[in-house]
C-alpha cells in the first residue's frame, strides 16, 4: 500500500510538472510559475530582432560622421560652442566665436564637452551625442510601445521611428533635436502611462525629470507638446461625455492669456526682478498643469463626483512633477540669467521663443500645411500610412484612452506649430514618435487581420500614393545630385570618376527607394504588417548608408568652407588672427580651429584697419569684396592662393575665395621657415 501510494503521488507530481499547451507546446510547471519552452524561442528571436534594429540604426547614424563636413549653419554653431566650452573657461553660458550664444540651453553643449574630452575635438565627437541619443530614443520607443500595448507593437514602433528619414538625419547632425527626442519619448510614455492608471508619485517625479531635462536641452518646446497634447486629448474625450474637459481647456487658455498680458519683467538684474520672474514662471506652470492633470485623470466614470476627486489627485501629482522639473532646470537657468545680467532671458526667451513664434526669423517661413507637405518626404515610406493611422485612431480613441492620448499628442502640437510663424521641418519631430506608435497599432491589427475593413478605400488610396511618392523621390534625388555633379562640381575641374560616382550613388539610392515602396506595398496587400515594417526599415537603412557613407562625404569634400579654412591654416604661422570679409559662414570658423576670436568685417574701411595692423593676420575674402578693395586703391600683400569650392546655399554654385597674409604674417612665416 505504501509503495502504491508513492507511485500515485509521483504520477500526480509528474502531471503537475509537465503538460501540453493549447498549441501543442511543452509547458513546464514549477510551483506557481510556468515556463513555455516554445515562448523562450519566441522571446529570444524577438530580442534578437530588437538588437538588430538598434544596432543597424546605430551603425547608420554613425556612418560617415567623421568624413561629412558640417552643414551650415546650425551644426558649426553648436559644435564651435561645444569646442569653446571644452576650453574650460565657462560651463554655464555657451559662446560662439567668443560671443554669447543664446539660441539653446546648455545640456547639448555639456554632452559635446564630454565627447570632446574622450575622442578629441572634431566632427565625429560633435555628432556622437546625437547618434547615441537617436539609438536611445528608439530603445525608449520600444519600452513605451511594449508597456502600453505589447512587445510586437513596441518593436514595430521602434523600427518605424528609427527609419523616419527626418529622425535619421537629426541623429547624424550636431544639433539638439535628437537629444530632445529622448526626453520627448520619455515624457510621452510617462504621460500615457499615468493616463492608463499609473498615478503614483514616482511616475510624476520621472515625468518632471524628463520635462526638466528637455527644457535644459531646447527650452520650453517640450512644455508646448505636453500642454497642447493634453488639450487635444481632453477635447477628444468630449465624445465620451467628459465635457468638463472643455472647462479645463478654457481655464488654461484664459489663464495663459492673462499671464501673458501681465508679462514677465523686462529686465532681470536685481533680486526683486528675479523674484518677480520666478513668480511669473510658477504661475505659468500651475496654469499649464490644468489640462495635463485633466488628461491624466481620464478614466471610466465611477459615479457622481469621482471624476473631480481623481482630477484633484492627478493635479497634485502633476504639480509634483512640475516642481521636480523646476529643480532640474532652474539652477542653471537662474545662473545663466544672473551671469549675463538678464540677457539670456531677453534674448534666449524673448527673441528665440516669443519673436520666433510671432514672426519668421532668418527667412524660415512656410505656408499653412508646411508640416503636412514635409511629412510626405520626411516620414517616407510610413507617410502614406499617416491618414490610415489617424482615421483608425479617431475610431478607436473613443474607447481606448491610450490611442486617444497618442492622437492628442500628434494633433495638438502639430496645429499649434502650424500657427507659429518661423517654420523648420524638424520643429514637429516631437510628434513623430506618437505617430509611429499609431502606425504600429494599425500595422499590428493589419498583421492579425482584425477585420478586412483595414483595406478600405483610404488604405487603397494610400498604397497607390506610395508608388507616386517613391518615383518622385527617386527622380528628385537623381536630378539633384546630377545637377550638382554635372554643374558646379564639374566647374571645379573634378575628374569624371568622382562626378559619375556621385550620380551612381544617387541612382542606387533611388532604386532602393522604389524597391522599398514595392516591398511595403506587396507586404500590406498580403496582410502582413510585420513584413511591411521589416521591408521599410531595411530599405531606409540601406538608403541612409548610401547617403551617409558614399554621397554626402563626396559632396562634403568639395565644400568651400572646409577648403578655404584648410588653405588658411596651411599658410598661417602660429598665433595668427583670422579675418573674414564677404564670406562668414559658421563652418569656416569651425574649420579654422582658432583659439582666438575670428574677426568678421563688413566694410572696406574695417578690413583695411585690421589688415594693416602689426600683428600677423590671415584674411579670407570673397571675390566680390576683392573687387571693391581693388577699386578703393588698396594693395594687398602677395596672395598665396585662390580657393575654389562648392557653396550649397540656393542656388548651389562654385565660388572663389582669396586667402592671403598681411606683411606681419608674411614676415613671421619667413622667419619660421
Amino acid at each position: 500500500m505504501f509503495c502504491l501510494t508513492k507511485i500515485i503521488s509521483r504520477e500526480s507530481q509528474a502531471r503537475r510538472i509537465f503538460r501540453f499547451g493549447e498549441e501543442g507546446e511543452l509547458v513546464i510547471l514549477s510551483g506557481m510559475r510556468s515556463f513555455h519552452l516554445a515562448s523562450y524561442k519566441q522571446k529570444a528571436s524577438h530580442y534578437l530582432l530588437l538588437a538588430v534594429v538598434l544596432g543597424s540604426a546605430g551603425l547608420v547614424y554613425l556612418l560617415g560622421n567623421d568624413r561629412i563636413a558640417l552643414w551650415d549653419r546650425d551644426e558649426p554653431r553648436f559644435s564651435q560652442a561645444g569646442r569653446e566650452m571644452t576650453r574650460g573657461e565657462d560651463f554655464i553660458v555657451p559662446y560662439f566665436n567668443d560671443d554669447y550664444r543664446f539660441d539653446k540651453p546648455v545640456l547639448i553643449y555639456w554632452l559635446m564637452v564630454v565627447n570632446n574630452w574622450i575622442f578629441g575635438v572634431g566632427d565625429f565627437a560633435a555628432r556622437l551625442g546625437s547618434s547615441i541619443s537617436g539609438v536611445l530614443a528608439c530603445g525608449l520607443m520600444y519600452l513605451v510601445g511594449r508597456r502600453l500595448f505589447n512587445r510586437q507593437v513596441g518593436l514595430m514602433g521602434a523600427a518605424i521611428v528609427a527609419s523616419f528619414p527626418l529622425f535619421m538625419v537629426e541623429s547624424k547632425l550636431a544639433t539638439a533635436d535628437a537629444l530632445l527626442t529622448v526626453f520627448m519619448v520619455s515624457a510621452l510614455g510617462l504621460w500615457l502611462g499615468m493616463q492608463a492608471g499609473q498615478r503614483r508619485w514616482y511616475w510624476a517625479v520621472l515625468l518632471g525629470l524628463a520635462l526638466g531635462l528637455g527644457t535644459l536641452t531646447k527650452g520650453p518646446v517640450i512644455w508646448l507638446f505636453i500642454w497642447a497634447g493634453s488639450m487635444a486629448t481632453l477635447l477628444l474625450q468630449m465624445r465620451r461625455g467628459r465635457r468638463w474637459g472643455l472647462w479645463l481647456v478654457a481655464a488654461s487658455v484664459v489663464g495663459l492669456a492673462g499671464l501673458w498680458g501681465w508679462g514677465p519683467p523686462k529686465t532681470v538684474q536685481t533680486g526683486a526682478e528675479i523674484g518677480e520672474l520666478l513668480g511669473w514662471l510658477g504661475g505659468g506652470l500651475l496654469i499649464l498643469s490644468l489640462p495635463v492633470a485633466g488628461a491624466i485623470s481620464l478614466g471610466p466614470s465611477e459615479g457622481k463626483g469621482r471624476d473631480w476627486r481623481r482630477l484633484f489627485k492627478s493635479y497634485g501629482l502633476v504639480v509634483l512633477g512640475m516642481v521636480v522639473a523646476a529643480v532640474v532646470f532652474l539652477p542653471w537657468g537662474l545662473a545663466a540669467v544672473i551671469w549675463t545680467n538678464g540677457a539670456y532671458w531677453s534674448e534666449g526667451v524673448g527673441r528665440h521663443v516669443v519673436q520666433r513664434s510671432a514672426e519668421s526669423l532668418e527667412g524660415h517661413w512656410g505656408p499653412p500645411g508646411y508640416y503636412l507637405a514635409s511629412w510626405i518626404v520626411c516620414a517616407f515610406p510610413w507617410s502614406v500610412l499617416g491618414p490610415v493611422a489617424l482615421w483608425q485612431g479617431w475610431r478607436i480613441s473613443k474607447r481606448d484612452r491610450r490611442v486617444a492620448g497618442l492622437l492628442g499628442w500628434v494633433i495638438g502640437p502639430w496645429l499649434v506649430l502650424e500657427v507659429v510663424q518661423t517654420k523648420l521641418v524638424h520643429y514637429v519631430l516631437g510628434c513623430y514618435p506618437a505617430m509611429a506608435l499609431l502606425i504600429a497599432v494599425v500595422l499590428y491589427q493589419w498583421r492579425h487581420k482584425l477585420g478586412e475593413k483595414m483595406l478600405s478605400r483610404l488604405a487603397r488610396m494610400s498604397l497607390s500614393a506610395l508608388w507616386i511618392i517613391a518615383l518622385v523621390l527617386a527622380i528628385g534625388m537623381i536630378l539633384a545630385v546630377g545637377v550638382l555633379a554635372l554643374g558646379p562640381i564639374a566647374e571645379l575641374g573634378e575628374g569624371a570618376t568622382g562626378r559619375y560616382g556621385l550620380v551612381l550613388g544617387a541612382g542606387l539610392a533611388g532604386l532602393v527607394v522604389i524597391a522599398t515602396a514595392l516591398a511595403v506595398r506587396v507586404s500590406l496587400k498580403k496582410g502582413s504588417g510585420s513584413a511591411a515594417v521589416a521591408s521599410g526599415f531595411v530599405g531606409v537603412m540601406i538608403c541612409g548608408a548610401i547617403a551617409g557613407g558614399w554621397v554626402a562625404p563626396r559632396i562634403g569634400s568639395y565644400r568651400i568652407s572646409r577648403r578655404a579654412a584648410e588653405a588658411a591654416r596651411e599658410i598661417s604661422p602660429g598665433e595668427t588672427r583670422f579675418v573674414l570679409f564677404g564670406f562668414d559662414e559658421p563652418s569656416v570658423i569651425w574649420y579654422l580651429k582658432s583659439n582666438r576670436k575670428v574677426v568678421i568685417v563688413k566694410t572696406v574701411e574695417e578690413f583695411v584697419g585690421d589688415y594693416e595692423k602689426d600683428e600677423p593676420i590671415c584674411a579670407i575674402v570673397s571675390k566680390k569684396k576683392m573687387e571693391k578693395l581693388k577699386a578703393s586703391g588698396f594693395e594687398l600683400a602677395e596672395a598665396r592662393s585662390w580657393v575654389e569650392g562648392l557653396y550649397l546655399e540656393w542656388p548651389p554654385r562654385k565660388i572663389e575665395l582669396w586667402v592671403g597674409l598681411n606683411k606681419a604674417a608674411e614676415a613671421a612665416r619667413n622667419q619660421a621657415e
